[in-house]
């Protein structure tokens, strides 16, 4: 069983995942191969550097605040950085999923699930939701950027309504991480009944 699991940009998804992990679930992180395809002489690296400008680069390594600047400007940029990197993405997931091997289930954990259709590759998907002021509030602390640029990201993806039109399931981080915590190991028990009654 494959579990897709997204919500906006600091919503949250990454302590989800480490719950999750700290349960010896296997994840397959989008994030995690988005930042592997730009390391240093990667080929899509040198792409995003012919289409944003080599100032992008500090001696070969992408400068991920000037990226985030440049491509969250406009929604042509996005549209740029999105046709550059999301086919790669893609293939590597794929490859991922079909490598992971569990009794359990594993975890897609992805931001752009719904808006890649990365969710008919899943059984089952779960919407971290939180506020979006929260939101701005953890980008600005996390990745020292101003608030316009902030906004600029979240607005980027789709509204949180609509993901939770499209979420088999929605859990609320509102900050409080035992409340959190409590949501994901809820969801996984109810996950491992269910698979439990199917072996039955």
């Amino acid at each position: 069983m494959i579990i897709g699991l997204t919500g906006g940009i600091a919503s949250g998804k990454s302590t989800a995942c480490s719950i999750l992990q700290d349960l010896n679930i296997p994840i397959v992180d989008a994030d995690i191969i988005a930042r592997q395809i730009t390391e240093p002489n990667h080929p899509i690296l040198q792409k995003l550097a012919e289409s944003f400008g080599d100032d992008i680069l500090i001696n070969g390594t992408l400068d991920r605040s000037i990226l985030r600047q440049k491509a969250f400007a406009s929604s042509k940029n996005i549209k740029l950085l999105n046709s550059i990197t999301h086919p790669a993405i893609h293939q590597l997931i794929l490859s991922a999923l079909a490598n992971s091997k569990t009794n359990q289930y594993t975890v897609l954990c992805a931001p752009l699930l719904f808006e890649n259709n990365l969710d008919k590759l899943c059984d089952i998907t779960w919407l971290i939701d939180a506020d979006p002021e929260l939101q701005v509030a953890r980008i600005m602390q996390r990745d020292q950027c101003d608030e316009q640029t902030a906004y600029n990201i979240v607005n980027s993806q789709l509204p949180s309504q609509e993901k939770r039109l499209r979420a088999d399931i929605i859990i609320r981080n509102n900050a409080i991480l035992n409340d959190f915590k409590q949501s994901i190991l809820n969801q996984h028990t109810h996950i491992l009944k269910g698979l439990s009654h199917d072996q039955n």
